[in-house]
């Protein structure tokens, strides 16, 4: 990208996590915003509804035991792709209707998604999945997020252009919290059946980004695995 468009990526991602700082604010609208890149919230943004701050407290000790329940008793029932496609967790019952729990940002691909929890067809036409089975997207010692997306969907890009990426770019996560930080470690080219690379790994805070490969086609599977920086 030349050096206006990066200003401009830059100039969004900042406007936006000044928004995100507060993590009470309901992230649809902040995703609502981020999409439109260098504009500045107007009043209605900037007097956006909030969300309970003792519910996002309580989902986030529920996301938080989910992880830790992988951790010590095994990603059970993983590499069923029915699994996938659950909801690991009802947002609903935290005030969170639309079962938005993040928000990626890969500034060398200009992609900005959301994301939402569970792999199936209807949340994968909005944007962004979490895969059930694996890590939830809040960091942490030992998790693995694996996060899905689509190539090839009539008029939108989702995750067509993470082919191009390497090692050492940048990967933003935003969720109710805050902001984490991850550098992409390696890509790699699985069959669907290679699950293994979604697991979890030891001691290790991981991101890994996956879309079908070739364009076009099923047969396979891109990875971006992607390492915690801050």
């Amino acid at each position: 990208f030349d050096k206006r468009t990066r200003n401009k990526i830059r100039k969004a991602e900042n406007a936006g996590l000044e928004i995100i700082k507060d993590k009470n604010r309901n992230l649809t609208d902040f995703y609502n915003f981020v999409k439109k890149k260098d504009k500045k919230p107007n009043k209605k943004q900037q007097n956006m509804p909030v969300l309970d701050k003792e519910l996002l407290d309580q989902l986030y000790r529920e996301l938080k035991a989910y992880n830790n329940d992988l951790i010590i008793n095994g990603q059970s029932s993983y590499g069923n792709p029915f699994v996938y496609q659950d909801a690991a967790v009802d947002l609903s019952a935290y005030g969170i209707y639309d079962g938005l729990i993040g928000y990626i940002s890969i500034p060398s691909i200009d992609t900005n998604l959301p994301i939402y929890l569970g792999a199936n067809n209807y949340n994968m036409a909005k944007g962004a999945a979490h895969m059930n089975r694996t890590s939830m997207p809040i960091g942490g010692k030992s998790t693995n997020c694996a996060i899905a997306a689509h190539r090839g969907m009539i008029n939108q890009t989702m995750f067509d252009n993470i082919v191009y990426m390497n090692e050492g770019d940048d990967v933003f996560i935003v969720n109710y919290w805050g902001r984490m930080h991850y550098r992409v470690r390696e890509t790699r080219i699985i069959n669907p059946s290679q699950t293994n690379s979604f697991l979890i790994e030891k001691g290790e805070d991981l991101v890994t980004l996956l879309t079908c490969h070739p364009y076009g086609s099923n047969a396979q599977r891109f990875l971006v695995i992607c390492e915690r920086v801050d």
